[in-house]
């Protein structure tokens, strides 16, 4: 309709059914009738608009559904982060929850619920900790389904303040079971591994200890009377009429008193390289001491080491595994290193025993630390893990390398014949 001005007014429901008018001036045509002026525009504008929406609420629920293991969601939370309610689910949320979509935007606490109650404290801790640092949340926990099956998700969700001040958290969650799954029956059968490689090191040092026995006193024993049988017959020589027979023998006496000397101070080698007595009957801390001091011997590097005064409460296991360790240690530094200088500090610190082997070489690289070829390195870390423990090695370029054992203090499992045989 027009009023006295010439001015339409008209009248529309708009696409929330609120009443809305429209002042539109009258249009002349060439042949004088007056024409008013629609909000077609506006329509059109508004109807391409919706059209735009419901082809891009589509293609999001196409492509959101069409995932194998996983579900896109979005979550507001009001102004403050504390509501939950569901403005978008995709249907995988039947497959992943055993809830239709109705359900799940009905009641979003029962999504939470199936959280098994253990995770939970997990979940509302990382929440609040990306809800407060506007940063992306990513963590895995279980669920227990209505089935009863417990399942591994991985939530990956990050929030973002909308224009009118309402927190929205957009996110995808993955079922991610199959690889929980693959890497504990991976820990597994690295346990199993490392009993295995402890039950198998346990018995070749019983069988070490047991040969360095024989050695040293069999072998050892044997030649120290050989020995004395060679000085024997060197004083029985005088009673020789013939001088030149008597020369040459006392000659080759004398060679043989020499060999059977070495062949006693390689026994002696042998049997402490399979286990040194002493590691048995006076501990690891003299033993340390000693094989440092054989080690400056060889290697003419100068090594000092420093132990404290009363002996650690270690248990046999990890007494052996210590020193094995640090004499992989010093085999690595008089091959590798080029140093002339070595520290060796064994102390404890927080309820934990620390082994630092310090040289000033050449100082390792990445590359030879990356190296899975290393045996010699493989060794150290596997002896390292069996008895709870962890190795550092950092070197600096032409500074040296520092190695760092740390493991638990074993006071219930302490070796009390080392202790009694020390005091």
């Amino acid at each position: 309709m027009s009023n006295k001005r010439g001015i339409v007014l008209r009248s529309y429901f708009s696409s929330t059914n609120r009443p809305m008018k429209e002042r539109k001036k009258n249009q002349q045509t060439p042949g004088g009738t007056v024409c008013p002026k629609h909000g077609l525009n506006d329509r059109n504008g508004r109807r391409q608009a919706e059209e735009n929406l419901a082809e891009s609420e589509s293609r999001l629920h196409a492509l959101s559904d069409n995932l194998a293991d996983g579900m896109v969601y979005q979550i507001d939370s009001g102004v403050d982060g504390r509501e939950r309610k569901i403005t978008f689910i995709s249907a995988a949320v039947q497959r992943l929850h055993g809830l239709s979509v109705e359900e799940a935007r009905r009641n979003p606490a029962v999504l939470y619920n199936q959280v098994i109650e253990e995770d939970r404290p997990l979940v509302a801790r990382q929440e609040a900790e990306a809800f407060a640092k506007a940063k992306p949340l990513d963590l895995e926990v279980r669920v227990r389904l209505p089935s009863g099956k417990v399942r591994w998700r991985r939530f990956i969700s990050a929030p973002r303040r909308a224009k009118d001040g309402r927190y929205l958290w957009d996110g995808i969650e993955m079922d991610v079971t199959a690889r929980k799954q693959a890497e504990l029956e991976a820990a597994q059968s690295r346990q199993q591994l490392r009993a295995l490689l402890a039950r198998l090191q346990s018995l070749q040092e019983a069988e070490q200890a047991r040969l360095a026995r024989e050695v040293h006193d069999v072998l050892g024993q044997g030649l120290t009377a050989l020995k004395m049988d060679l000085v024997w017959a060197l004083g029985k020589l005088s009673q020789m009429a013939d001088a030149v027979l008597r020369e040459q023998l006392r000659e080759r006496l004398a060679a043989a008193g020499k060999t059977v000397d070495g062949m006693v101070e390689e026994a002696r080698a042998i049997a402490r390289s399979l286990r040194p007595r002493m590691l048995d009957d006076l501990g690891l801390e003299a033993t340390l001491q000693a094989e440092a001091k054989a080690f400056q011997e060889r290697s003419g590097m100068t090594c000092q080491v420093s132990v404290p005064e009363r002996p650690l409460p270690l248990s046999p296991l990890q007494t052996t595994e210590i020193y094995r360790i640090f004499q992989e240690l010093l085999t690595n530094i008089a091959r590798h290193s080029g140093a002339s200088r070595v520290r060796v500090i064994l102390d404890s610190k927080g309820g934990n025993v620390r082994l630092i082997v310090r040289d000033n070489g050449r100082g390792i690289t990445r590359e030879q630390l990356a190296n899975t070829n290393s045996l010699g390195l493989l060794s150290i870390r596997e002896r390292a893990a069996l008895v709870g423990g962890r190795v550092e090695i950092r070197g600096r370029a032409n500074r040296g390398t520092t190695a760092i054992l740390v493991l638990p203090l074993d006071s219930t499992g302490a070796d009390t014949r080392h202790n009694s045989a020390r005091r």
